[in-house]
Order: C-alpha cells, then sequence, then structure tokens
C-alpha cells in the first residue's frame, strides 16, 4: 500500500491546537476581569454621587429651615430633616443616613451677625461611602 496523501492535505497538530485554545482562553478570561471591574467601578461611582445628592438635599433643607438662636441646637435641624423637606434621594437613602452636627456661633465687634456653623454628615446604606458638608447660616439675632 502506498500513501497517497499530499502535502498540502496535511492537518493541524495537536500542539498547535492547543497553544491556540491556551491564546483564545486567556484573551476571554482577560475581557471578563475588565468587565468585572468596570462594573464594580461603576456601583462605587454610583454611590458617592448619590451620596453627594443627598448632602445637596440635606444642606436646601437646612438652609431654608426657621433660624435658631445661638447657642445652636442639632435638634432642631435635625427637626427639617424629618419633615420630609428632604425632597427627592435616592432610592435606599433616607434621612436616618443624615447627621447634623451644630458646630459654632460667631458673632463680635467684626461680625455684627451671629453666623451659624452647621454640619452634615451622609453616610451611605450599607457604609459604603461618607462625606461631610459645612453649611454657614445666618443667625436671627
Amino acid at each position: 500500500m502506498s500513501d497517497s496523501r499530499y502535502r498540502g492535505e496535511a492537518g493541524e497538530t495537536l500542539v498547535e491546537l492547543l497553544i491556540t485554545v491556551s491564546i483564545l482562553g486567556i484573551a476571554v478570561v482577560t475581557l471578563l476581569v475588565g468587565l468585572a471591574t468596570a462594573v464594580r467601578f461603576s456601583g462605587t461611582h454610583r454611590t458617592y454621587a448619590n451620596t453627594d445628592v443627598a448632602l445637596g438635599a440635606a444642606a436646601e433643607s437646612v438652609k431654608s429651615a426657621a433660624p435658631v438662636d445661638c447657642p445652636l441646637s442639632a435638634t432642631a435641624y435635625n427637626a427639617a430633616l424629618s419633615s420630609g423637606n428632604l425632597g427627592a434621594l435616592p432610592s435606599p437613602w433616607k434621612a436616618s443616613n443624615l447627621k447634623i452636627t451644630a458646630r459654632a456661633c460667631s458673632s463680635g465687634a467684626d461680625t455684627p451677625l451671629a453666623l451659624q456653623t452647621i454640619t452634615i454628615t451622609a453616610t451611605a446604606p450599607g457604609g459604603g461611602s461618607s462625606d461631610t458638608i459645612d453649611v454657614v447660616k445666618r443667625s436671627p439675632s
């Protein structure tokens, strides 16, 4: 019997196929890792953006609240948050994620109007992000 194979009919070897499959596998794994990273950072960015929205809503609520005489009490401003003046908070957020601290009242010869500094801290549900803003408000004195 004679071998009737032609030179152009030779197939691929097993080693060549294994190398090809390995290269394709590495490429697919690299793409999946990149996709997973993008999804994770997208969620982190959304949490930070929602924290900023909640802080802005709380600051507007404190600014529009009735003035409080010095010495400051955070209770009066906390009532402004719980009274529903916050507007539309992002979906998992509640007023309990916002904390108000009345920091200082300043007045004197160089500042005839008493200025109140109110600190608002927003903590994301689940603790993923926390941010703080200071609101300076003029006292009714």
